[in-house]
């Protein structure tokens, strides 16, 4: 009976909000001083994952710098087939360069979210959060891959979409658009909760 009362007293809203606050504040902290590190390791994949997607780009450089007082994630680009938008043919020019960027903040909310969510939501035993590792590190690695290359893409297709086609609908950029509007915190709450349930059950079988 106490060992039961122990678990009820876990799982109480005042203390799982507690939870929360506290592992929340030590990821950001660990997302402020190595953050950068973490997303320049995926930056192969990303750079991979933009090619195959989009072939008609040469990608110059991908990396993360700083611009003024924001760390950003940048790609240069060339065009490097011809590109038709809204009835428009785009021919290649070797001079003609181009960059976008996306915050490397905004890269980390869903992995923080997301890694908060796992951490601090309670458990009945530890090998529980074993198996929230098992399963929420590939799921986190897919929600990453679906938004900075896409967001990235993106911003390039915006600059065709604005200029040749600007009332067409592109599912590039209403996906850009979802991630940036909201979206990609959405999900990374989604993926949480998700990984939590699955661990759970995967555990107790």
């Amino acid at each position: 009976m106490p060992e039961r009362t122990a678990e009820v007293g876990e799982t109480r809203p005042l203390v799982i909000g507690l939870r929360l606050l506290v592992a929340s504040l030590l990821l950001l902290a660990f997302a402020h001083f190595h953050g950068r590190a973490l997303i320049e390791l995926l930056l192969p994949l990303f750079h991979w994952e933009i090619g195959w997607l989009d072939d008609r780009y040469r990608i110059l450089a991908l990396g993360v710098i700083q611009s003024g007082a924001d760390s950003v994630v940048r790609l240069d680009v060339s065009l490097q087939r011809i590109v038709v938008v809204g009835g428009q043919v785009i021919f290649p020019d070797p001079r003609g360069q181009a960059y976008v960027t996306t915050l490397t903040g905004h890269v980390l909310q869903p992995a923080i979210l997301f890694a908060t969510l796992l951490a601090a939501w309670p458990v009945t035993a530890w090998r529980v959060y074993a198996m929230r590792i098992a399963v929420g590190l590939p799921l986190l690695l897919a929600l990453l891959m679906a938004d900075v290359p896409c967001v990235l893409l993106g911003e390039l297709w915006a600059i065709f979409a604005e200029r040749y086609a600007p009332q067409e609908f592109f599912i590039l950029l209403a996906w850009k658009d979802f991630l940036q509007g909201g979206g990609r915190l959405a999900l990374g709450l989604v993926a949480g909760v998700a990984t939590i349930v699955v661990a759970q059950r995967l555990t107790l079988r």
